[in-house]
């Protein structure tokens, strides 16, 4: 009896964590975006990232299209209640990002910002609710592709390392050049996070 006993007390404790963890819902991503009813997005998809835990959860929802290329991103509480957006680009991807201090969780997101004949550039944006809006803490050039005439074309390629608490962001970069062979070193760049201001900037 006494086994039972316990048994059922551990499932009564339990179950508030199980309702806690209820998937968060979220509306259709066309019905978040600013065009209206009737407006088309060519080949719209999403993606969605949540953080957090119980109903405190934060959604992340990516929208993306063609006609031109271009995206939002847009915070939403887990029952699927719109925070706010941002101007994204073209999404590549949306994954976790470091915790900050003072801001917590991040969200990293990789896309397409710029295109023209021989030409693409992605940006990379680090981006958190700040007092329960999406805020952009830190953007930059992920990669340039400029082919548009034939000996002159280049490539720059951008990595980045986060420092484990959150504080700091060291940029390194390549260069292919037409006709060179390699890639050349860029010269590295690191950023350093204003507390104050709430954004990483150069240091």
């Amino acid at each position: 009896m006494k086994t039972i006993a316990f048994a059922l007390l551990g499932l009564l404790a339990a179950a508030p964590a199980f309702a806690q963890d209820k998937p968060c819902t979220a509306p259709p991503a066309r019905s978040l975006l600013p065009g209206g009813p009737g407006y088309v997005y060519p080949e719209l998809k999403a993606q969605t990232l949540v953080q957090g835990q119980g109903p405190a959860r934060v959604q992340w929802l990516g929208a993306s299209w063609f006609g031109p290329m271009n995206g939002r991103l847009h915070a939403l509480d887990c029952a699927g209640t719109p925070l706010g957006a941002i101007e994204s680009g073209y999404l590549r991807s949306l994954k976790p990002g470091p915790a900050v201090p003072g801001i917590g969780p991040t969200v990293l997101l990789e896309a397409t910002t710029g295109t023209g004949t021989g030409y693409r550039e992605d940006t990379a944006r680090l981006v958190a609710l700040v007092e329960r809006e999406p805020k952009v803490l830190w953007e930059h050039v992920s990669l340039t592709r400029d082919s548009a005439q034939r000996g002159l074309g280049f490539e720059e390629r951008f990595a980045w390392r986060f420092a484990p608490d959150g504080t700091r962001i060291e940029v390194t970069g390549t260069r292919q050049q037409d006709g060179k062979p390699g890639r050349a070193a860029l010269p590295g760049e690191r950023f350093c996070w204003m507390a104050a201001e709430k954004v990483f900037k150069g240091c």
